[in-house]
């Protein structure tokens, strides 16, 4: 006799009803709680800052402290040592916090008094500049239309307003200025402890970061299944690559591009060569817009000073960045996000409007990492239904065949035409991008072997000059006892 099983659907039925029932309650509760769940994830954020400010600086030291922990432990006599490896550890996380501090502290000491200095010389000259363009033009107008002489009587309604807005609005409003700077002041003090308590809290992250990234491997595969667990390490495996492989690179590209900045402007010399390479290395780091932005701020400073430096930075500056953007650029960072121009463009505006700069730099990895996750969880999907993954295949469909899951074109000839055409040209640059990536690989395994085996070279050489030393005291042993046998 069969058993009734119908009070299990009812069941599943009603525990799903009072999931989606509950669901409800807590996002209506969200929305019209939506202000003090935003304080509340606000001051937690604010209380938690220094612990972030530690996990971003250990991320971001990790790469160096790595590096220099091979370095000191192939000077160790056994680098296979516990006490050794601890003491290697040690020494490579105070070494790579004191570089980054000692580079801050150089980087601060360039740009601030540059800094300042731009900005008196500016609030000096301003005056004077628009008072040679005034008197310029009041020239010219002499011999010329109405359209001169209309444009100089706005420019000069403009400095007179300007005049006045620094005499009443600044001066009128002095004590709230001077409340302002005292808070930035406050907020810089207090930016400025909370990020030496993130080196402290750094410091233990990368002491213990095995047995934290065990923690967290371990906790994911306790509460996922397997599958999941395992799709959750590729996630997170494709994330680091994707965060280290962009802020690395791009640290590297933007220190290169203000690096010749710097030397060019002083092969020139131009005014403010360190204050604007710095510009431009640190807009740099903003993809796509970065460029722009120094390349206006830089002309527009050397403007002030002459307008042929401002017209050559600016020629210069768009010569450089094309040999940035074109070869050194795709050398050093690549594609290692994986996002279309469009989509690197869409992540910079959505990050920047949420978070401002420090958004419109790390909103392209952030978005990088989301377009990967989708992009996994879509081809998934279509495999399990046994549909084409390629995006080509959808370019001109008109509908899936329901028994053999082939696409179907309704305009056969011509677009299938089209469609292997588009994908003779996508497989070919895949192609060669592959047999690029092979060659450089290449290239990279016969230096290292080739450092392997100069190293083993040195190796031998080094054993046979310690045999030969021990041969030679044992020489010298000899004779000294000979020595004293014929003295005796």
């Amino acid at each position: 006799m069969k058993k009734d099983n119908s009070w299990r659907n009812y069941k599943g039925l009603g525990i799903m009803a009072i999931m989606v029932m509950a669901a409800t309650i807590i996002i209506f509760f969200a929305f019209y709680r939506a202000d003090s769940i935003g304080s509340f994830i606000k001051s937690f954020l604010t209380a938690a800052s220094p612990i972030i400010y530690g996990v971003i600086i250990a991320y971001l030291l990790n790469p160096i402290m790595e590096m220099l922990e091979k370095f000191v432990l192939k000077r160790m006599k056994d680098p296979a040592d516990v006490g050794n490896m601890q003491k290697a550890r040690v020494i490579a996380v105070a070494l790579s916090i004191i570089f980054t501090v000692i580079i801050v502290i150089f980087l601060l000491y360039l740009v601030l008094p540059t800094l300042i200095e731009t900005i008196s010389r500016m609030v000096n000259e301003i005056p004077d500049y628009f008072a040679n363009v005034s008197k310029y033009l009041d020239e010219r107008t002499k011999s010329q239309d109405s359209f001169i002489a209309y444009f100089s009587t706005a420019l000069k309604g403009a400095v007179e307003r300007m005049e006045n807005w620094l005499k009443t609005d600044i001066l009128s409003n002095a004590t709230n200025l001077m409340n302002t700077l005292t808070s930035g002041i406050v907020s810089v003090l207090t930016v400025m402890f909370n990020v030496f308590i993130g080196l402290i809290v750094a410091c233990y992250l990368l002491m213990k970061k095995e047995r934290f990234v065990g923690m967290l491997k371990k906790t994911v595969y306790a509460i996922a299944k397997k599958e999941h667990a395992n799709t959750v390490m590729k996630v997170f495996k494709k994330s680091n690559g994707i965060f280290g492989g962009f802020i690395s690179g791009k640290l590297v590209d933007s220190l290169l591009l203000g690096v010749m900045c710097f030397l060019i402007m002083a092969l020139f010399r131009m005014d403010y060569a360190v204050f604007i390479s710095v510009l431009v290395g640190v807009c740099n780091l903003i993809p796509f817009f970065g460029q722009w932005i120094s390349m206006l701020l830089g002309g527009a400073l050397l403007l002030l000073v002459s307008p042929w430096q401002g017209v050559g930075f600016i020629i210069f500056i768009v010569i450089l960045q094309q040999i940035d953007g074109n070869i050194i650029q795709p050398r050093i960072v690549g594609n290692s996000t994986g996002l279309s121009p469009f989509w690197v463009m869409f992540a910079i505006f959505i990050g920047g409007g949420l978070f401002g700069v420090p958004g419109m730099f790390l909103g392209v990895p952030t978005f990088g990492v989301i377009y990967y996750i989708i992009k996994t969880v879509i081809e998934k999907r279509l495999q399990k239904k046994d549909y084409p993954v390629d995006s080509f295949d959808y370019y001109e469909l008109d509908e899936i065949d329901e028994e053999t899951n082939e696409p179907i074109y309704y305009d056969e000839p011509e677009k299938k035409n089209l469609l292997e055409k588009m994908k003779e040209s996508a497989s070919k640059k895949i192609q060669e991008k592959k047999e690029e990536y092979e060659e450089r690989k290449e290239e990279r395994e016969e230096r290292k072997e080739i450092k392997k085996e100069e190293k083993a070279e040195r190796r031998e050489i080094k054993k046979e000059l310690k045999e030969r030393k021990e041969e030679f005291k044992e020489l010298k042993e000899r004779k000294e006892e000979a020595d004293n046998e014929v003295d005796r």
